[in-house]
């Protein structure tokens, strides 16, 4: 994560945290964003443009269990959240 500024965005709630696979990202408004989803490795799992305010990503059975890393971007803004998978 060498060189990614991270600011916390307080419209931004990610929960469950720990999840035992289903992860909503609740936003306070609606905006286009770009999710991006790294595991512990620093592998990108996933990339998707959303703009809903409630947003459901399944960390299913496919996903070990540790810990990931959910980059939200909006424009100028980044956001990093770390997310637990039990």
């Amino acid at each position: 994560w060498t060189g990614i500024a991270a600011v916390y965005n307080n419209d931004i709630n990610i929960y469950p945290n720990p999840t035992n696979g289903d992860v909503y990202i609740e936003l306070n408004s609606y905006a286009n964003r770009t999710l991006y989803i790294y595991d512990a490795y620093g592998k990108q799992i996933l990339h998707k443009k959303f703009s809903d305010k409630i947003y459901h990503i399944s960390l299913n059975e496919n996903y070990a269990a540790g810990i990931y890393f959910f980059v939200i971007v909006e424009g100028d803004r980044t956001n990093i959240y770390k997310v637990m998978k039990d």
